[in-house]
């Protein structure tokens, strides 16, 4: 009996080992096999929004709203890094009143009600009656709180419902209060609205009052962005920073609008704690608020610092095997200096990823990946020219422009016809884009080209 039962034994444990080498053999093939496609399925992801931004800024790239569109959508899906690029290159690329409106329009939500608005203004002006001035006022926030007059109105509310001194309350922030009290019962989830009433009491001397509605709001089922922030700013007072910082990362996560709490997270990394790289993301959505903001310097050259700084430290010894996951990342910075990692390590190997960048969303992107082509070609032609007529026939204006400067640079007379007919495009994204990028570049001497 003790033979068959080995042996029995034995067949099952082989068994065993088998279905275990198998599994093993299918979670690392799985996992091989997952890693290239790693860009596209995070593409699958995207919202159909950024989808049709990604789409609109191509095809209508001479139109600042189409960049500012697509680093809005970049913004909402969490892709901030990427959405300060097509920002900030918005910003040199268009005269800044074209940039300015179109950031007015699309980012701060300008000119949604802005005939409303003149009016409204004209007749609270107008107006010398407090309680008839502060209800125009009202009127106009239960409207549309988040647009731009909308913000602007409550604002100026909670401005008027703050006394100038403790306790010496006027006919004018009396109105002014019950007003933001009225508005606070009618959206109790508005962020803005609860921290203005709250933050006028605070102001105001009365920091008993402040203090109890922002304990029952945070007693309630899900405490709102505008009672996190609050609470933060009471942390703050009572400098108890570990609870202000959590006050504030649960604000700012709820409502990436919220100014007042990525202003003080960005005082509490950076200052504080002296930590640059956790401070980037709120430092980053005050520059989308105002490209004009400043922190010591102004806020896009320490943003673009900060960002240099950490994907050199990133990617400083990355291996030629390990540029992949950076070249399909959400992150321009580290797909920018992984391109230069490409050509530093002559990573043939990743040519034809690099000339998928030539379309990618951001300049720098698209920049660092022709300067890698380029210097790949170099050393070794035949890789990059093999891609020729796939890149130089590619639907997208930025690819095929990109692609027809990379060319024009490798080889110049055979390029140049297909430039000049490019000059004739139907688009005429292509045609300036050509001019800009290859025959101002290339072929500016020539007589054909100018």
């Amino acid at each position: 009996m003790r033979g068959p039962r080995r042996q029995s034994l034995l067949i099952v444990f082989l068994l065993a080992c088998i279905v275990a080498t198998a599994i093993l053999y299918l979670w690392i093939a799985s996992s091989f096999f997952d890693r290239p496609s790693s860009r596209l399925a995070s593409r699958s992801r995207e919202s159909i929004g950024l989808k049709r931004a990604r789409l609109a800024f191509r095809d209508q790239f001479l139109d600042p709203e189409a960049h500012l569109l697509l680093a809005e959508a970049l913004f909402s899906d969490d892709r901030l890094i990427d959405s300060f690029y097509i920002l900030a290159e918005a910003r040199r690329f268009f005269r800044p009143e074209a940039f300015s409106k179109a950031h007015e329009k699309i980012i701060l939500k300008k000119g949604l009600l802005a005939q409303v608005a003149a009016q409204l203004q004209a007749e609270a002006l107008a107006e010398s009656n407090a309680v008839k001035k502060v209800g125009l006022y009202t009127r106009f926030i239960h409207a549309s709180p988040d647009s731009y007059e909308g913000r602007m109105a409550l604002r100026e509310l909670g401005q008027w419902a703050t006394p100038l001194k403790p306790g010496a309350e006027t006919e004018l922030s009396i109105v002014s209060r019950e007003a933001l009290i009225e508005l606070n019962k009618a959206r109790p989830d508005h962020a803005r609205i609860f921290f203005t009433l709250a933050l006028s009491y605070w102001e105001g001397g009365d920091r008993a009052a402040a203090r109890a509605i922002v304990a029952e709001a945070l007693r309630g089922r899900s405490p709102g962005a505008g009672a996190a922030a609050m609470d933060g700013v009471l942390a703050l007072a009572e400098k108890n920073m570990d609870r202000a910082l959590k006050r504030f990362t649960r604000a700012w996560n709820k409502d990436k609008e919220d100014g007042v709490s990525a202003s003080h997270l960005f005082r509490i990394h950076f200052k504080q704690r002296n930590d640059e790289e956790s401070a980037l993301p709120y430092l980053i959505a005050l520059y989308r608020l105002n490209p004009d903001h400043r922190e010591i310097e102004p806020s896009e050259t320490l943003i673009r610092r900060i960002l240099d700084f950490r994907r050199a430290r990133l990617l400083k010894d990355a291996r030629v095997e390990e540029l992949g996951r950076h070249l399909d990342g959400e992150d321009a910075s580290l797909r920018a200096e992984a391109s230069l990692r490409a050509a530093e390590l002559g990573a043939a190997r990743w040519i034809g990823r690099l000339g998928q960048l030539l379309d990618d969303d951001t300049e720098i992107v698209r920049h660092n990946a022709d300067y890698a082509l380029y210097q790949l070609a170099k050393k070794d032609p035949g890789p990059v020219l093999a891609k020729r007529q796939e890149w130089l026939s590619s639907t997208s204006p930025l690819g095929r422009c990109r692609a027809l400067g990379l060319f024009a640079d490798l080889s110049p007379e055979e390029t140049l016809p297909q430039a000049e007919r490019a000059l004739k495009d139907p688009s005429p994204v292509v045609r300036s884009l050509t001019k800009a990028w290859v025959m101002d570049r290339y072929y500016a001497r020539e007589p054909k080209g100018t």
